[in-house]
């Protein structure tokens, strides 16, 4: 197959890929050097957009193991008035955490927009600004979209575990048919049916890809979690929180360039009409 390299790109002169996984490999290498430079400003506003998760979601952690709390307490009226505010600011907080949350993941998501549009045009027609607007351009729809994925898959694990699991592989590639391509949101969620079986096997990977970064996170967490509590006290759970984003920073930059480079393979070559 053809893995549709961008006009003048570097790929003009190799021979073409023999498989998905080389072209998948290819693309990858390339968004992860100069050509692909361009979006590391991308990435820098969805790692700001993390921070924020992070940072309320410790502030909660922190403020929940810091709450003073004895039996004692709830025969005074004035205590018991003051531990119900503190949890209907916490119950507030992490609300305000979850709609965080959902606009982390869209700006994940649309952050493909600017990765598409780069690999289509070249890094050196676009610039900063280009790439801004073109991920923000179907950010509403991308955002709903999220949205209702989150919801499927919440339901599904609330139901049983395995159904959860299945509607986050169907529907995996519809915020980035949302972002990158345009689709409308019920378009989406139909043409993600149509990837998944066309091209299920790439999706895997890149599935597979985003979940061993993910254990790498969670175990250098779990390393990291006793010594800095122990160390710091009730502040380790700030630090901790901010070894996550840190690690979250650097790791999860090289997934979503993995798993940019398996939408976009995908993408062009379902323009092209033509299957592996």
């Amino acid at each position: 197959m053809n893995d549709f390299p961008p006009k003048d790109g570097p790929l003009d002169e190799q021979p073409p890929p023999t498989s998905a996984m080389e072209a998948v490999t290819r693309r990858f290498m390339r968004l992860l050097g100069e050509e692909g430079s361009p979006l590391t400003g991308i990435w820098v506003l969805i790692c700001v957009c993390n921070l924020g998760v992070v940072a309320l979601g410790a502030a909660i952690q922190y403020r929940v193991g810091v709450m003073p709390f004895d039996f004692e307490m709830l025969q005074d009226p004035a205590a018991v008035r003051r531990l119900s505010q503190q949890a209907q600011g916490i119950s507030i907080a992490r609300v305000l955490n979850m709609l965080l949350t959902v606009v982390a993941v869209t700006m994940y998501s649309a952050g493909f927009a600017p990765m598409r549009l780069l690999e289509r045009e070249g890094a050196e027609k676009l610039g900063f600004s280009e790439l801004r607007t073109e991920m923000f351009s179907n950010f509403g729809k991308t955002a709903l979209v999220t949205l209702i994925y989150l919801v499927m898959v919440g339901l599904g694990g609330v139901c049983c575990i395995l159904p959860g699991l299945v509607a986050a592989f169907l529907f995996l590639p519809a915020p980035y048919m949302t972002s990158a391509m345009g689709l409308g949101v019920f378009a989406s969620l139909s043409e993600s049916l149509q990837w998944v079986k066309r091209h299920w096997l790439l999706l895997v990977v890149a599935v597979a890809v985003s979940m061993l970064m993910a254990v790498f996170m969670i175990a250098a967490q779990f390393m990291a979690a006793p010594v800095l509590t122990a160390m710091f006290g009730k502040t380790g759970i700030l630090l901790v929180n901010g070894l996550t984003w840190l690690l979250g920073a650097i790791v999860g930059y090289f997934g979503w360039m993995f798993s940019g480079a398996v939408y976009i393979t995908i993408d062009l070559a379902e323009e092209q009409h033509r299957g592996w």
